[in-house]
């Protein structure tokens, strides 16, 4: 199995208060393949089930995934599935699967492996289940289910009359409505959007009969450019209703409006998929780059040299265990996984590239940074001992004690100094002072460049 680490950049020093916060850097990542056992390199959903298991969906059928081996269903080994092409997965919550395909939909149960099959009348492009667990399905027009029963939309915007104005007005609602082509859950209804227009839809319940009826509440025009683009998103986080699409990120905006979501480096770049995750960051799936906003409203982002490929991924789902799973459209399936990293900030607030660390006297933690070396204090404070300004420049690659000296090494040379290092409990060290002497300070140096070798060497080894 292909084990990659993001990035291991910052460690970030400690004020005199500790402020953990959650950082990109924080996550450890895997990825698997058709080497592994995959049925498709290019993947465009995940959801889990109650079990625990992963389901996977492509256009080559539906792939479980108990984290050690997976198991592929296609037409040709499952009577459950009318198509190889999954467009949609949901887990409804009573634990049933449900798959949207090319050809119709399917209820299907995890556990005891029984199905019932759907008809539609084209493709599922969306499935979203309801606080009142109705599941509502997106296909060439709206369809709901309730009460084991499948409705089309005709029937949910009312009931059968013979009144010619009802009816017309029924034809006109569902004319309106259309082919939905992504759905999301608010508070106040289900947004729809279509070829023209993002849509609410809403259940009033009638006072006097306690009957539920459905009516349109809201409707907004698409951008011209919106309009004529292929979706692939729609989802509401935290207030905020998000449409992803091949022309970027759009929101409506608090005049119900739908304006372009600005995103770094990624305005006018397709995007794929919003996620909110439990720390309350944003993730966003761009082409090119996988981008995280934390609670903060910090931005960061991966690059596709930082996973040494091009990487577009259609689908980010966290499960039980606050597991981030990437679905690639082109490089298979990834898992981030939180590791158990613990940031801190420098007395300014400020985030520090960190070169090296090591465990000095009495089990202290030294640092050299971009300000200077120094160690934590017993109450976790960053002292510098010595200041950026009297290293010249250079850049610290490793500390090492011996005895009673402290040495320093770097890339070119190693830094001269006579000066005396003083700790919080009054002992001292003295910092490596190589000769002026081109022998000593040769032997010196490839002292320290062998020195470093072995620890990349090393460092390497343990990835």
């Amino acid at each position: 199995m292909l084990f990659r680490l993001i990035l291991l950049l910052t460690l970030v020093l400690l004020s005199t208060f500790k402020f953990a916060y959650a950082s990109l850097d924080d996550y450890v990542v895997k990825q698997w393949h058709i080497q592994h056992g995959l049925a498709s390199q290019s993947l465009k959903n995940i959801v889990q089930d109650q079990q625990g298991y992963l389901w996977i969906g492509s256009q080559f059928g539906l792939s479980r995934f108990d984290g050690n081996r997976f198991t592929n269903f296609n037409v040709n080994n499952s009577d459950f599935l009318p198509s190889n092409a999954i467009n949609s997965l949901l887990l409804d919550n009573e634990g049933f699967l449900w798959i949207g395909t090319d050809n119709g939909l399917v209820k299907f149960s995890p556990s005891e492996l029984s199905f019932e099959r759907f008809s539609l009348n084209g493709p599922v492009r969306d499935i979203v289940q309801d606080n009142n667990g109705r599941i509502w399905i997106a296909s060439n027009s709206l369809y709901l289910y309730s009460n084991q029963k499948l409705n089309t939309i005709s029937q949910l915007l009312g009931v059968s009359d013979t009144n010619n104005n009802f009816s017309n007005k029924r034809n006109a609602l569902v004319k309106l409505i259309g082919e939905v082509r992504k759905m999301a859950l608010s508070p106040d209804g289900i947004w729809l959007i279509n070829d023209r227009f993002l849509i609410r839809l809403q259940s009033l319940a009638n006072a006097r009969t306690g009957k539920i009826r459905f009516e349109i509440t809201e409707r907004i025009s698409l951008p011209q450019r919106l309009a004529q683009s292929v979706l692939y998103d729609m989802a509401w986080l935290e207030g905020d209703l998000f449409i992803a699409s091949e022309v970027g990120a759009y929101f409506l905006d608090i005049d119900q409006e739908l304006r372009p979501f600005s995103l770094p480096y990624a305005n006018n770049a397709t995007v794929y998929k919003f996620m909110y995750d439990s720390d309350g960051s944003l993730w966003v799936s761009t082409k090119g780059r996988l981008l995280y906003r934390d609670s903060s409203g910090i931005w960061q982002w991966i690059e596709p040299s930082d996973l040494e490929q091009t990487i577009w991924f259609s689908d980010i789902f966290r499960d039980q265990d606050d597991n981030i799973w990437l679905a690639s459209l082109t490089e298979g399936l990834w898992q981030a996984r939180p590791s158990q990293v613990k940031r801190h900030r420098d007395s300014k607030g400020l985030n520090q590239p960190v070169t090296t660390l090591k465990f000095g006297l009495d089990n202290q933690l030294w640092l050299a940074t971009s300000s200077g070396i120094g160690y934590l204090d017993d109450k976790d404070r960053f002292t510098v001992e010595i200041a950026a300004a009297k290293l010249g420049g250079l850049t610290v690659h490793d500390l090492h004690f011996q005895g009673g000296r402290l040495l320093l090494s770097t890339i070119i040379k190693s830094f001269v100094n006579s000066m005396q290092l003083h700790f919080a409990h009054q002992r001292c060290l003295q910092s490596k002072v190589p000769s002026k002497a081109a022998c000593g300070l040769l032997l010196i140096e490839v002292c320290i460049v062998s020195h470093l070798m072995v620890c990349a060497r090393l460092f390497i080894t343990r990835f």
